[in-house]
């Protein structure tokens, strides 16, 4: 009886340890997921902000190559 509550007592400890271990890795992987896909939102403004600025520019280059030389054909 003594050598059965032995062995449940530690069984139970051990499966709360590998508990807590799969618990923190799986709030891991969840964090490591949430921030990836923070990160490339990020990204993705970043290089909408990016072409919004070239394009931007482009647009005053041809507007001064336009205003300057007329346009060449």
């Amino acid at each position: 009886m003594l050598v059965t509550l032995i062995v449940a007592a530690a069984s139970a400890v051990v499966f709360f340890i590998l508990g807590c271990w799969v618990g923190a890795i799986l709030v891991g992987l969840d964090e490591g997921w949430r921030l990836a896909k923070a990160q490339h939102q990020e990204f993705v403004k970043l290089q909408l902000v990016d072409h919004a600025y070239l394009s931007a520019k482009q647009r005053m280059l041809d507007a001064d190559i336009q205003r300057r030389y007329g346009r060449r054909q």
